[in-house]
């Protein structure tokens, strides 16, 4: 039946662009304790910018090493309101890229079986030392080329000891009722692939940094910094500066404006605005895995006895917290109604929100090449639920010992040869999951598949 959509909100002005703010000065390097002492600024010898997933995790990882005084910054009221608070919520261990492939793996792995400290704020926050339900994953493809491109993922995680397995349609349509098998050529089974709680995740990295002694401020926002000798001596925040020894940009969506208003380079990030619905109730989601069709761009995942889908729509967009486009379900529908053409999806309620990729698609992680003491913890891409306690690793690896081997695919540096002059463009429509030729030009009003409950 015709219905209404539930909408976001209207969206938060994002804050301003300020530019930084250069001190020119022959001296250089970290403050001693002496100089500290003296100063009346505050001072942190870590300055983390963003409190999503990824910025409370680098927090918790460098307070568990007790590398030294950590403050967190977020703009927003709440920690973890954007990215974090929009996203699916998905555990997925099979990625195309090896490197990213080995950090989905530790970050699911460290999801799974959480370490002591992590499980203890785990049971704290939700009651249970595990903040993953399992219900198992199927990566779908619908040619052979996207057999072909799956079946290499797979041959990754078997030679990393990860168990998985190859169905053929008919077994993919015996485990997802109402999936019409001649729509797909195959996919890969993971049972250990399932759903987070990325809320839970925020607190706990939360609650463990600031139990060591980080401290977290909430609406304040970085507006520049100082810079002596080529590296940042201080932060400037609407609540007064800061002086550091190290920053990192876990910004998110802002990330690359953020590294500019620091003195950092301008690296081609790109924010996308990707919507995600939820169903009305549906007898057989409970007992769903999560199914996504990788070539056409559609997911589905169970949601307490309903489903959660997206269409894997993507439109260039600026930081913000998106509204939500009633648009997006023509596209919903027209795919739904080619896998699924006998089940109708009644939405129950949609959101928008914001995945952030560097040009190349890899993470950014690790020094800054342009200012001593930036670092990055950014371009997560929708892996960030996943590999966020990876990523956090590698980048505090890197502060406190120095890049590594393992660290070079995602290194800062690496995109200073992208052309940045694109990105000046208008918003426009991302053709990173651009529909295949099977698919039907248009939809009209009234398809089959999605309604509005």
């Amino acid at each position: 039946m015709p219905g209404t959509i539930e909408l976001d909100s209207p969206a938060r002005p994002a804050a301003p662009a300020t530019g930084f703010t250069v001190v020119s000065s022959a001296a250089g390097g970290p403050k001693t304790a002496e100089e500290r002492g003296t100063d009346r600024m505050d001072y942190a010898d870590f300055v983390i910018v963003g409190g999503g997933l990824s910025g409370t995790a680098v927090a918790w990882q460098l307070t568990r090493r007790a590398a030294g005084r950590v403050i967190l910054l977020e703009q927003e009221l709440s920690l973890g309101t954007h990215a974090t608070a929009q996203n699916a919520a998905m555990i997925r261990h099979l990625v195309e890229h090896p490197a990213m492939a080995r950090l989905a793996r530790e970050g699911a792995t460290t999801l799974l079986d959480p370490p002591a400290d992590l499980a203890g704020a785990f049971e704290a926050i939700l009651g249970t030392r595990h903040s993953v339900r399992r219900c198992g994953s199927i990566l779908a493809a619908a040619s052979d080329a996207g057999c072909r491109s799956l079946r290499a993922m797979q041959a990754d995680a078997r030679e990393a000891g990860l168990p998985t397995e190859w169905l053929s349609p008919a077994a993919i349509a015996r485990r997802v009722p109402g999936l019409e098998p001649q729509e797909i050529a195959g996919g890969v089974w993971c049972d250990r692939d399932g759903i987070a709680d990325p809320d839970a995740m925020v607190q706990a990295f939360a609650r463990l940094a600031g139990a060591a002694g980080a401290e977290i401020r909430r609406d304040t926002t970085a507006l520049g910094a100082e810079i002596n000798g080529g590296r940042i001596t201080a932060v400037k925040t609407n609540r007064g500066d800061i002086a550091c020894g190290v920053v990192i940009d876990a910004g998110g969506a802002w990330a690359r404006r953020l590294s500019r208003d620091l003195g950092g380079s301008d690296l081609p990030l790109r924010p996308f605005r990707r919507h995600i619905a939820v169903t009305a109730p549906l007898p057989a989601a409970s007992g769903w895995p999560i199914i996504w069709d990788l070539e056409r761009g559609f997911y589905a995942r169970p949601e307490s006895g309903r489903l959660l889908i997206s269409a894997c729509d993507e439109t260039r967009w600026t930081p913000c917290r998106p509204p939500s486009d009633p648009e997006f379900l023509f596209d919903l529908g027209r795919k739904s109604a080619i896998l699924f053409p006998h089940v109708e999806f009644a939405i129950a309620q949609s959101w928008a929100g914001l995945r952030t990729f560097p040009a190349d698609g890899r993470f950014v992680l690790g020094p800054d090449p342009a200012i001593a003491g930036l670092y990055w913890a950014a371009g997560l891409g929708g892996h960030g639920v996943t590999t966020c306690t990876a990523t956090a690793r590698l980048v505090a690896d890197s502060i406190l010992d120095g890049p590594s081997a393992e660290l070079l695919p995602f290194l800062p540096a690496r995109l200073l040869a992208v052309p940045t002059a694109a990105d000046s463009a208008p918003t426009t429509p991302s053709p990173r999951h651009a529909a295949p030729s099977a698919l039907p030009a248009s939809t009209p009003r009234g398809a089959p598949g999605v309604t509005g409950e």
